[in-house]
């Protein structure tokens, strides 16, 4: 720690402090799968980690921070629920833990820099962005601002009451006692007393997130704040920009809505006892991939599958594909293409799942199947008009896109827990029951399922970020948007959801996806489905 400029005072205060709350960690953690127990524990190690949060970004304990503030956003989405946490959701904390005890021993050797944790710690859970804005937020929430100056509050009070819902203010601790509700926020401004009101603070409003406002914010004054769990910070006398952006970073870290998703790790283990891909089935990628093979050696491979030979020949009497009748197989290779008949074989991957019961999602085999080809029919109608060589990969994502279901509806029988599921399917969306009950959705088991069977990376990356396609690696950004708008419009009864119409066409115009053409497609599909 050579490089900081902090008192050793307060740094060993710091790692006192983390050495006894480290040491009942595990207890803590435990306790999240207790009901009786699960709200106490949850907002006290919410607490906790956002103190470790502020004090490892200033002691620049960079590998600490990094953990810390995934693991703050996981217990800040935990807040959201009832409890108990899931098996997975507490098995990653205690991995947390552990290496949290592993970094305790470290300071305690007096090392200059932690070690590095485990490379798939913090990847293993993903956290998607909140569904409404810190912005908005803030207009639900309620604040209280304490502040014995009376001049400076009458300054103050109206910039807060145009950016939080409700807004009260006290003048002397007697006020605060009197106070009946918890506010969502306290903000302090008491110069050199600060330090005296903090723990009756803390212990008067403990759900609350406070603010602390103090004329001289050195970074020994952050970490003894942050020592007593107080990260927020703002200097007097106070500019409206720094008071926006903490009253931000405060709603976005206490009160945003998060939704987690985590792979579920029975479900890995499922897809680990299926039965590799048939070799034709690899052959036909093989060749349709590679721009040196021809049709007619894709119509070779095709003619050794009966089942596969059925399936194309099958597909020439949809209304998706308007072709006239077809008889033979080498005509109707000839006439699908290279790309659409990879889309066509790869259809037939469900097959080697096993049997398909999705009454979980109150469906049948029929409904998965429509869905499939109706999202085909839309990827090729529209990118036919945007991108023709990315419908190589789209064809296929379009089609697979669904197949993970399988596996999610089997593992919520297992669990017996589709009632439940069932409540928020017929409430919400396929999506948020998915995440509540396994904490994972259709696109990321579906690109498991795929990169088992070494589908092309292409294929199986744009399925995985199709949920948070802005998230999505830059080259495969528009291929992640493309997935993502048909999976929300064709739902998962095989419906088309207009409700999603005019936010998915903001999303396409943006990325420059030719939303007229993604409307022409859409009325084609309406033609189909009616």
């Amino acid at each position: 720690m050579s490089d900081i400029a902090f008192s050793s005072e307060v740094f060993n205060m710091f790692k006192d402090q983390f050495e006894q709350q480290v040491a009942t960690l595990e207890i803590m953690v435990l306790k999240l799968e207790s009901v009786d127990e699960y709200e106490e524990v949850v907002n006290e190690l919410f607490r906790l980690f956002h103190s470790y949060k502020a004090t490892s970004s200033y002691l620049k304990l960079s590998n600490l921070h990094l953990l810390t503030v995934k693991s703050e956003a996981v217990l800040g989405m935990l807040r959201q629920e009832s409890g108990p946490a899931s098996y997975d959701i507490v098995e990653w904390l205690l991995k947390v833990s552990d290496q949290f005890s592993i970094w305790s021993d470290e300071l305690e050797l007096g090392l200059t820099t932690l070690s590095d944790a485990p490379e798939n710690l913090i990847s293993e859970i993903t956290l998607t962005k909140p569904e409404t804005s810190p912005a908005k937020r803030m207009k639900e929430l309620t604040l209280l601002y304490f502040d014995t100056k009376k001049e400076r509050a009458l300054r103050i009070l109206p910039a807060l009451e145009k950016i939080i819902y409700e807004v009260n203010n006290v003048a002397t601790i007697e006020q605060l006692k009197q106070m009946k509700t918890d506010p969502n926020i306290i903000f302090t401004n008491l110069g050199k007393d600060t330090f005296k009101i903090i723990k009756s603070l803390k212990r008067k409003f403990p759900d609350s997130a406070i603010i602390i406002a103090i004329d001289s914010v050195t970074q020994d004054i952050k970490l003894k704040l942050g020592l007593h769990g107080i990260n927020h910070i703002i200097a007097n006398p106070i500019k409206g920009e720094a008071l926006k952006r903490e009253l931000y970073a405060v709603t976005n870290s206490h009160f945003s809505e998060r939704r987690i998703l985590i792979t579920n790790k029975k479900i890995r283990a499922f897809i680990n006892t299926l039965q590799p891909l048939p070799g034709t089935l690899m052959k036909i990628q093989e060749i349709c991939d590679d721009p040196e093979m021809s049709v007619g050696d894709l119509t070779k491979v095709v003619k050794t599958d009966p089942i596969i030979m059925g399936t194309i020949l099958n597909a020439t009497n949809s209304p998706i594909y308007g072709l006239k009748r077809i008889s033979t197989i080498d005509h109707a290779v000839s006439t699908f293409g290279k790309r659409t008949v990879k889309a066509i074989a790869l259809s037939e991957m469900s097959k080697y799942i096993g049997d398909i019961n999705l009454d979980t999602y109150q469906i049948d085999a029929k409904t998965f199947s429509k869905v499939s080809n109706l999202r085909l029919s839309l990827m090729i109608k529209w990118f036919s008009k945007v991108s023709i060589s990315d419908l190589s990969i789209l064809s296929a994502t379009a089609i697979l896109g669904n197949i993970g279901q399988l596996l999610i509806s089997k593992e919520i029988q297992k669990l017996e827990h589709v009632e439940e599921f069932q409540k928020i399917l017929n409430s919400d969306s396929s999506q948020k029951a998915e995440e509540k009950i396994l904490h994972t959705t259709t696109p990321y088991v579906s690109s498991d399922i795929l990169a088992y069977w070494k589908l092309q990376p292409e294929i199986v990356d744009s399925i995985r970020y199709s949920d948070e396609p802005k998230n999505a690696p830059i080259e495969l950004k528009a291929l992640c948007i493309a997935n993502h708008v048909i999976y929300r419009l064709i739902d998962i009864d095989g419906t088309i959801a207009p409700r999603v119409y005019d936010e998915l066409t903001i999303l396409v115009a943006e990325e420059k996806l030719n939303p007229e053409a993604l409307q022409n497609a859409l009325a084609f599909i309406h033609t189909l489905d009616s």
